[in-house]
């Protein structure tokens, strides 16, 4: 996105000597230019235009203080060819559209920087704005550089604004688009949120309260440890994730106490967990995770685990072993023990639980393990 920008940005700064600057009236389309119309000065009018002939660059080219308002009774334009940027904003230059369909170009409207102003109300519609990049279709509608903002008025029904921005969002980073309104007796970045929408389908647009203003945002999803956990912590490197990064977290049990089994689930159900010289690891799904962990008291003897049958796995405690029903990763591992079990727990049948009853010596029950004893129910 940024080659194909800096290739476009490069053809415009040709600036052909009979680019149009535009009066106090609505201007006649002329063909063949690098600018349809270039604005420095301050031009009220309809803004509507039909382009017609060769190809151009763009549609309005607006920099040098320069200012173009567009009415809501004829804020749209259509154009027989596709610009590269239906309107280009830079060095100072303001844009204000309330309402009309700004549509069929390359990019709709590129915001270069601080300093240049794009203010948008009314039922605006910037949207069907895209070019071909190999096999794939990218959007771009209102196109933000670094620093550019979208200054916002009061949208109505029907209103429809795509948004890309140079600076892609990160997970925990999102990308502010519009300017604060922190003070200006307004929300309208509240309302907004129903007209905004992302380029990419992998953001997302997003209110920020604090700052009153609407941003960019990855899909990111919430990483908690359960807070009923005792005799113990868990230690979260982020509080969110996007799906498919790889999530670490350290478990770390109270003095007197040592770590037993940990476990990661989502609504879908376990998520499997790997952990290498105390750090565990997780690949994040495509939807919240709870961490969880079980304490034992040190001084009862975990020596390790064992698999007993397709039901449980088993803890040695002080030379004894206690059952606990495994927990079936997606690949059909124990994310305890890590045999494979490959069945689901609808699976599991009362007859290898009554197995278990028979084969296992009964011991006396330890903080937070379940023994074979509490399985009779």
């Amino acid at each position: 996105m940024k080659r194909f920008l800096s290739i476009l940005t490069a053809a415009v700064l040709c600036i052909c000597m009979l680019t149009t600057t535009l009066s106090a009236t609505e201007p006649i389309a002329s063909s063949g230019l690098n600018k349809h119309y270039q604005v420095t000065n301050t031009w009220s009018g309809t803004g509507r235009y039909v382009a017609s002939g060769n190809s151009k660059y763009i549609g309005y080219y607006v920099s040098s203080n320069g200012s173009i308002y567009f009415g809501a009774s004829k804020g749209q334009y259509s154009s027989v060819v596709k610009y590269a940027y239906g309107i280009y904003i830079e060095n100072g230059g303001t844009v204000t559209i309330i309402g009309g369909t700004y549509s069929s170009n390359y990019c709709g409207i590129y915001v270069g920087g601080s300093g240049s102003t794009l203010a948008i109300s009314g039922a605006t519609v910037i949207s069907g704005n895209s070019y071909t990049s190999g096999t794939d279709t990218v959007n771009c509608n209102v196109y933000l550089d670094d620093g550019a903002l979208i200054t916002l008025g009061e949208l109505t029904s029907g209103a429809s604004i795509g948004v890309t921005t140079n600076t892609k969002p990160t997970a925990g980073n999102p990308v502010q688009i519009t300017t604060s309104e922190l003070g200006n007796n307004t929300e309208y970045y509240k309302t907004a949120l129903n007209y905004f929408f992302s380029d990419d389908p992998d953001y997302e647009i997003r209110i920020n309260e604090t700052g009153g203003y609407l941003e960019l945002s990855v899909y990111d999803y919430d990483v908690t440890a359960d807070q009923s956990i005792e005799n113990g912590s868990i230690s979260l490197g982020s509080s969110s994730a996007v799906a498919g990064d790889t999530v670490s977290f350290t478990v770390v049990p109270n003095a007197g106490y040592a770590v037993g089994e940990v476990t990661v689930t989502s609504a879908s159900g376990p998520v499997s967990v790997t952990e290498s010289n105390g750090v565990y690891s997780f690949v994040m799904p495509a939807e919240a995770v709870t961490i969880n962990a079980v304490f034992y008291k040190a001084s009862s003897g975990v020596t390790g685990t064992i698999y007993v049958n397709e039901q449980y796995h088993g803890i040695f405690i002080n030379g004894h072993l206690a059952c606990i029903p495994h927990t079936i990763d997606e690949n059909g591992y124990c994310t305890v023990c890590r045999e494979y079990i490959g069945m689901t727990a609808e699976e599991e049948t009362t007859e290898e639980a009554e197995a278990v009853e028979e084969t296992v010596e009964i011991v006396d029950p330890v903080e937070g393990v379940r023994t074979d004893t509490e399985l009779d129910g």
